[in-house]
């Protein structure tokens, strides 16, 4: 994107109003160099009008935290969305694991911290659900940091997707169990409609909160084996 952009500047020199002819269109030198943009890197342009509704939907919870200018002194603030899909028509074996990952490339020299704290929050709506904390681990050989047990409170997402699951298996039983009979199909679409709406529903209002934390090698806190964050 910064190639594309730094190129239709090379490309489109200041012009002042003056418009140059472009597709059949008089076009000035902004919409010239957006148009090259989207064209060399095939992605739609994202518009204020679309900043703005994406705002709107980050919880109100996270948007305080977002406002709060003190508590986000020296700090990166990422905001990821995921996709979850759920075990609806078969249930999970005894030996199937949850797995949930992230990672991020960073040019911070993690070596020179004593260790790395994270405090998780999890909230159904605006409600807080559950609050994990944990110390994260450090891999030396590829340089980057890795969840631990409870890091990313694995016990609040197996219990939430188990039982989402398993009203969805419920209403796929039901529909399997029923015979065809006249109305029978369609009122057992609704029901499983319904389920799967409801497990929808639930899973837009989860949201999570995760602060990492360094820890100063040196520190009172490294010293003491706490934070004082």
């Amino acid at each position: 994107m910064e190639l594309a952009f730094f190129s239709a500047l090379v490309k489109y020199p200041p012009m002042g109003r003056r418009k140059q002819m472009h597709e059949g269109k008089p076009r000035g030198r902004n919409e010239l160099i957006a148009y090259a943009i989207e064209k060399w890197t095939e992605q739609s342009p994202l518009y204020v009008s679309d900043l703005q509704d994406q705002s709107s939907s980050v919880p109100k919870h996270l948007r305080d935290m977002l406002d709060d200018k003190e508590s986000l002194i020296n700090c990166d603030v990422i905001l990821a969305e995921s996709s979850i899909e759920l075990m609806a028509m078969h249930a999970p074996g005894e030996s199937t694991e949850l797995g949930i990952q992230i990672e991020f490339n960073s040019s911070y020299e993690y070596a020179l911290y004593d260790h790395f704290e994270s405090h998780t929050r999890f909230y159904t709506g605006e409600d807080l659900a559950t609050e994990p904390k944990s110390v994260l681990g450090y891999d030396t050989h590829y340089k980057r940091l890795h969840a631990v047990a409870g890091t990313f409170g694995s016990g609040f997402w197996a219990g939430k997707l188990g039982e989402l699951s398993l009203i969805m298996r419920k209403a796929y039983k039901k529909k399997g169990d029923l015979v065809p009979a006249r109305g029978a199909v369609q009122v057992d679409d609704e029901r499983l409609q319904q389920a799967r709406e409801h497990a929808n529903q639930t899973l837009k209002a989860l949201s999570a909160v995760q602060e990492i934390f360094a820890v100063p090698r040196g520190s009172i806190a490294a010293a003491n084996g706490t934070s004082n964050l």
